[in-house]
C-alpha cells in the first residue's frame, strides 16, 4: 500500500478505490481546524439541512467554515463533475449543529434558510468544541461532526424566489406543491430541502420530515406524476441501451417498446460497499407493471432515485417504453455516499447516443459485451426480461455463455 500511494498520489487509484483516503484526511484536516479548537462557526450554509430518522427529531443545520458561494456543498446536480475524492471532502467538511425540536427559534430560522435559493451567511455558537468525524449513509450524501447548538444569528439576507414564496403561502397539499415547484425548474435538491423542512402542505399539517424519508418522498412524487404523462405518448421505435461507467460503477437502461413498467437491479460484487466481505455477487431487484406499485420498493431509495431520471427522460422525447435500469457495483466503491449518486449517474447515462436494436435477441448479445454478469443471471432477476422471452417464445434461440 505504502509503495502504491507514494507512485499514485492520489491520481491513479492503485489501492482499487473510488476516492483518496489521504487526500480526504489531508484536505479535511486543514478544513476542520479552522474550527477545531472553537465553539463557533462563521460561515455560508449552501443552505444545507439534515433532519435524522429519529422518534425525536433534532433538526441540524449545516455549514461549511468557509465565507462565499458555497452552493456546491448541497447541489448534488453538479458533482459528477468532480471526482468522489472532492465530493467527500466537500461533503464531510460540513459541520452540523443542532437542537431540539421544541426550539421553535432555531427551527423557524431553520426553515427560513431552507428556502433560500443562495447561500446564507450564519453565525453559530456551540454548547462545545467540534471533534472530527464522518457520518455516511446508503440513502444520503456525507456529512461531517454534529455539535448542539446555543445560538444561531443570520447575518445575510434571505433570498426566495416568487415560485417558492408562493407554494409556501398557498394551502397546496404537499404532493401538489413539489409538482408546482419541480415543473418552475426548482432543482430536486432544493425540493427535498423544502419538503423536508416542514414548510409545506396545508397549514395546520405541517411538520418537519426526515432528509431520508423527504428524498424518496420527492423522487417518488415527481416520477408518478410524469408517468402519468408518459403512459399517454406513443411507444418508441427500437430497442435501446445506454451505457455508462463511472467511479467502479456501471450503469446499463433498456429501453423496450412496450407499455410503460419499469424494473431496477442492482449487482453487488465483493468488495464493494454493500458486499464487503461477501465472496458471491449479491443482486437485489424490483420492478412494476403498467398499474404501478402501493408497496415501498425492497431495493430502496436508488429504486425511486433512478426511476425519475428514467421518467424525466421519456417525458423530454415524449415516448413510452417499459425500461430496465441495471447497476454493478464493482470492488473499490466501498464508500455508501447516497441516492443522488444513482439519479444523477442515470440522468448522465441519458445523455450519451444509444445502441439501437431491432430485436431482444440483439440487445441480449450487446450485453454479454458490456456486462460482467452472465445472461442467464440477468434473465433470471429480470422480470421484464422474463416476460419479453416468455411472451414471444425466443427462448429456444438464446445461445447462453459466460461474460
Amino acid at each position: 500500500m505504502k509503495v502504491s500511494c507514494t507512485l499514485c498520489r492520489g491520481i491513479k487509484h492503485f489501492c482499487g478505490l473510488s476516492y483518496c483516503p489521504v487526500l480526504v484526511r489531508a484536505r479535511l484536516s486543514i478544513k476542520i481546524s479552522k474550527v477545531h479548537n472553537s465553539d463557533s462557526l462563521y460561515g455560508s450554509t449552501p443552505p444545507a439541512i439534515f433532519i435524522p430518522c429519529r422518534t425525536m427529531l433534532t433538526p441540524h443545520l449545516l455549514t461549511p467554515p468557509e465565507l462565499g458561494d458555497t452552493s456546491i456543498y448541497d447541489t448534488y446536480e453538479l458533482w459528477l463533475s468532480k471526482d468522489l475524492t472532492e465530493i467527500v471532502t466537500l461533503r464531510c467538511s460540513l459541520i452540523g449543529s443542532y437542537s431540539a425540536i421544541n426550539n421553535y427559534d432555531f427551527l423557524s430560522k431553520l426553515q427560513e434558510i431552507a428556502l433560500s435559493r443562495k447561500p446564507v451567511d450564519v453565525e453559530v455558537k456551540f454548547k462545545k468544541k467540534p471533534h472530527f468525524e464522518i457520518v455516511l449513509s446508503e440513502y444520503l450524501p456525507p456529512r461531517g461532526p454534529s455539535i448542539p447548538l446555543r445560538k444561531l444569528v443570520i447575518t445575510s439576507n434571505v433570498s426566495i424566489e416568487k415560485c417558492v414564496y408562493k407554494v409556501c403561502s398557498d394551502e397546496l397539499k404537499a404532493n401538489e406543491a413539489v409538482i408546482e415547484l419541480y415543473l418552475n425548474k426548482v432543482p430536486i435538491s432544493r425540493i427535498e430541502r423544502i419538503f423536508s423542512s416542514g414548510v409545506l402542505g396545508a397549514r395546520r399539517n405541517r411538520k418537519i420530515v426526515p432528509t431520508r424519508w423527504s428524498i424518496t418522498a420527492v423522487d417518488s412524487i415527481i416520477s408518478n406524476y410524469l408517468i402519468s404523462k408518459i403512459k399517454k405518448y406513443p411507444l418508441i421505435n427500437d430497442y435501446l441501451i445506454f451505457h455508462r461507467e463511472y467511479a467502479n460503477n456501471l450503469f446499463i437502461i433498456i429501453l423496450i417498446p412496450q407499455v410503460w413498467s419499469y424494473e431496477w437491479v442492482e449487482v453487488s460484487f465483493p468488495g464493494s460497499v454493500w458486499n464487503l466481505y461477501g465472496i458471491n455477487v449479491d443482486i437485489a431487484s424490483d420492478y412494476e407493471d403498467y398499474r404501478g406499485r402501493i408497496s415501498y420498493a425492497s431495493t430502496g431509495g436508488c429504486y425511486y432515485a433512478a426511476r425519475l431520471a428514467v421518467t424525466e427522460y421519456l417525458s423530454k422525447i415524449n415516448r413510452q417504453a417499459s425500461v430496465l435500469v441495471w447497476r454493478e457495483i464493482y470492488r473499490g466503491f466501498n464508500l455508501p455516499i447516497g441516492v443522488w449518486f444513482v439519479r444523477e449517474n442515470v440522468r448522465r447515462t441519458f445523455d450519451t447516443r444509444p445502441e439501437r436494436f431491432n430485436s431482444i435477441i440483439e440487445v441480449l448479445n450487446y450485453i454479454q459485451k458490456i456486462s460482467k454478469i452472465n445472461i442467464q443471471t440477468w434473465i433470471k432477476y429480470s422480470t421484464i426480461l422474463q416476460k419479453i422471452l416468455y411472451q414471444e417464445s425466443l427462448t429456444r434461440y438464446l445461445r447462453y455463455g459466460k461474460v
